[in-house]
């Protein structure tokens, strides 16, 4: 057989496996680039839940009520910390009154319920409630003589 002969009896053949190995490199790329379409898709999908969770997170009612707040008209404080159980901690400084700084509270339907013991030794309750940027603090139970039951304060948030 001559080379001529050959070329005719198998060019078919070859132009026939040279279609299906194209044919094949073209699908395998394709493959390659679903899977890598694929992946962007769950990367990206990964992401917005993500930012969804963490936009959650910071609508808690913890991150509503935390923050610091100042009182425009005497300067007293009040600072809500959340805690990781999910209570609070609370600072509240009246103005040449007194300093609570052992106050535990938590949420309930109304806002905040916390306990803490105020200057003489005793139990002192209240109830802090956040609209916005303000935050009333009213005592619920006291003993001591300088504040009294349903005294009430007022709060300007001054950071978050």
């Amino acid at each position: 057989m001559n080379k001529t002969s050959i070329l005719k009896r198998f060019t078919p053949a070859l132009v026939l496996l040279a279609v299906a190995a194209i044919a094949l490199a073209s699908c395998n790329q394709t493959a390659k680039e679903s899977q890598a379409a694929e992946e962007a898709a769950e990367e990206e999908i990964a992401v917005e839940e993500n930012v969804a969770q963490e936009a959650a997170e910071e609508a808690t009612p913890q991150t509503e009520y935390a923050g610091n707040y100042i009182s425009d008209y005497d300067s007293s404080e009040l600072h809500i910390t959340p805690r990781e159980d999910g209570q609070f901690d609370i600072l509240i400084d009246l103005f040449r009154l007194t300093s609570i700084d052992d106050a535990v509270g938590s949420l309930a339907d109304d806002g905040i319920h916390f306990s803490a013991t105020d200057a003489g030794g005793g139990i002192i309750e209240g109830t802090i409630e956040v609209n916005d940027t303000t935050a009333n603090l009213t005592f619920t139970h006291s003993t001591w003589m300088y504040i009294e039951d349903g005294d009430s304060y007022e709060f300007r948030r001054v950071n978050p």
